[in-house]
């Protein structure tokens, strides 16, 4: 990035530069056929099978998503000749060999608009951010139709006051009047006339005749002998490639052509904005596979008051400290008891039934190593969101689920003792400490960096104050 301020960090890529990229190196190809299946009547029985280059093209790799695809794990290129059987044969119809075929993540294909541009999501986005989104609507929508009788018909809602002259003129439009439009809205936009003009040199990237098609592993499909089910990102991605294809008449009239661009540009903006919603908020892939869903050393804890603990003390629950240290406790009763896992493991489960003066003694071994545990309350907000604390002691009443911490820590935490709860991430490994160490309170916090002196976050809080002048009272 130029900006050294821009919040971005991935360099801004061409498609087109993109495409012929990846074509160079082997790893794209074109999609050219609108259907992504098709029936094989070859051979004794009819399969269905993935066209060469359709949308759930076989060189992408075996993606295991149908009933055959563990038996086809060794096929061509293909896919017409597959199974063990013929591994190290070459196949008849694209003279590729048989061999075993893993999911090629690097593959990519490319839908051609066939030199017609198309302007690229993430700058179609950041020029609404800069002209205004309703100005960027009505710039890229067509407000022409041909109807049955081949007549053209003007499409725009009745009483509709145009916002600008460029209203209408769709992408293929804007894209032929590229600078003209951009020195237009940067005179009405003065306080962006900057930014605005700044994008004539990223045309050959804001406008692209290629589309990539990423890899069906991320937008996976089930086939089984009766039933093709699609993603739904490929309900979108299937009648683009339809449209595309179209394109490639080159007796096609202005109109349809346009039309045809403002159709791909609709679907391919749905498209950019179903992919984000998979991902992002707490439905989102990141939240509830990546991130979210059952980890191992993560746990919640309502956290209750101790005054007698450090800033950087905190302790921790009976059965907090089972499930942290589970694997090594079993470990330490395989040890001192020689007993198998099933018999660790047995006891270990037991404790969470009846307190377990064995395990609970095996535990503060663990604890003497200086095990630490990173505090942390959604959201993180700033530095002192997160705490890197060290386990003083384990509670000895079993019923007792809360965390002890001290109360200097609260204020960066934005937390207090009305039921509120911390996470909890069990550090054992030392080298996972180290990561971490700018968060310990006591050494990182406590005084302020900038001062040198109390940082504010651990002095004496006003409600500590109308306490302690509250208790001299009486």
């Amino acid at each position: 990035m130029e900006d050294k301020h821009d919040k971005v960090i991935f360099s801004r890529i061409s498609w087109d530069a993109e495409y012929y990229a990846s074509k160079m190196m082997g790893n794209g190809f074109d999609i050219s056929d609108s259907e992504a299946y098709f029936d094989d009547d070859k051979g004794e029985t009819k399969k269905r099978r993935k066209s060469m280059y359709g949308t759930q093209s076989p060189l992408y790799g075996n993606t295991f998503d149908s009933e055959r695809d563990y038996m086809q794990s060794h096929q061509c290129d293909c896919g017409r000749f597959y199974g063990a059987t013929f591994t190290g044969q070459l196949c008849p119809e694209c003279n590729t060999e048989v061999s075993q075929k893993y999911p090629n993540l690097n593959k990519i294909g490319w839908i051609s608009t066939h030199g017609n541009k198309i302007i690229t999501p993430y700058w179609y986005y950041h020029i609404a951010g800069l002209i205004g989104k309703d100005n960027m609507v009505d710039l890229c929508r067509l407000e022409k139709k041909v109807d049955k009788n081949g007549n053209v018909k003007i499409i725009t809602p009745e009483n509709y006051v145009p916002r600008h002259q460029y209203h209408g003129i769709g992408p293929s439009g804007f894209y032929d009047n590229f600078e003209e439009v951009l020195r237009f809205f940067a005179n009405q936009r003065k306080q962006k006339f900057d930014a605005i003009l700044g994008l004539i040199k990223y045309k050959n990237m804001i406008f692209a005749s290629h589309i990539p098609l990423y890899h069906p592993v991320m937008r996976p499909s089930s086939e089984t002998a009766d039933v093709l089910y699609y993603n739904p990102i490929d309900r979108d991605i299937n009648p683009m490639v339809k449209i595309a294809i179209s394109l490639e008449n080159k007796d096609m009239n202005e109109l349809a052509r346009n039309m045809a661009l403002n159709s791909i540009h609709t679907k391919l903006l749905r498209l950019w904005d179903t992919n984000f919603s998979i991902i992002e908020k707490k439905e989102g892939t990141m939240k509830t596979t990546i991130v979210g869903g059952n980890i191992n050393y993560i746990s919640r804890n309502v956290i209750v008051p101790d005054a007698s603990l450090r800033c950087n003390e905190v302790d921790v629950s009976y059965i907090t400290m089972l499930v942290f240290a589970d694997f090594q406790i079993m470990k330490m009763i395989m040890d001192i008891q020689s007993v198998p896992l099933s018999k660790a493991y047995s006891r270990w489960s037991m404790a969470f039934v009846k307190f377990d003066n064995f395990i609970y003694d095996i535990m503060n071994m663990i604890i003497k190593d200086d095990p630490y545990i990173l505090l942390n309350r959604n959201p993180t907000l700033h530095f002192y969101s997160m705490n890197l604390c060290h386990i003083r002691k384990i509670k000895t009443d079993m019923y007792d689920t809360t965390l002890s911490v001290n109360l200097s820590i609260l204020p960066g935490l934005n937390a207090d003792f009305d039921g509120d709860q911390l996470n909890i991430t069990y550090l054992f490994d030392k080298n996972i400490k180290k990561m971490f160490l700018n968060f310990d309170p006591l050494n990182s916090m406590i005084v302020d960096k900038s001062t040198g002196k109390l940082n504010p976050y651990f002095a004496v809080q006003k409600q500590q104050l109308l306490a302690i002048n509250g208790f001299l009272k009486y």
